[in-house]
């Protein structure tokens, strides 16, 4: 098929959930399999996902100083976080969306960072 190849992360996630349901017990029923394998999809979620992104969304804010301009490409759900945490500490900065078709995806972010 002409598929654009998976990224790396996206690959950690395909490995995860196959070493998870390799790794199931055999006598396991059918339905504590699937809330189990369930389980431990929301807490890879939470862990290298979610709290990453709070992760670097509280490195970068601390790296906006009074004044700068920050220039970014289309939307990114953590960029867009990092942005509004800036904002929410009342630190003075300039944004510069870039943003190209077909998508169009930095009018999103542009719409939420004028609100």
């Amino acid at each position: 098929t002409d598929c654009r190849q998976h990224s790396i992360s996206m690959g950690n996630a395909f490995k995860f959930v196959r070493s998870t349901i390799f790794n199931l017990d055999q006598e396991m029923s059918d339905g504590d399999a699937k809330a189990h394998v369930c389980g431990e999809i929301e807490n890879f979620i939470r862990d290298r996902i979610t709290v990453a992104g709070k992760v670097i969304t509280d490195l970068a804010v601390a790296k906006i100083s009074e004044g700068d301009v920050v220039l970014t490409y289309g939307r990114s759900h953590v960029v867009e976080q990092l942005l509004c945490e800036a904002k929410g500490q009342e630190k003075s900065f300039h944004v510069v969306v870039v943003d190209s078709r077909p998508e169009l995806e930095g009018r999103g972010l542009l719409a939420k960072l004028t609100q």
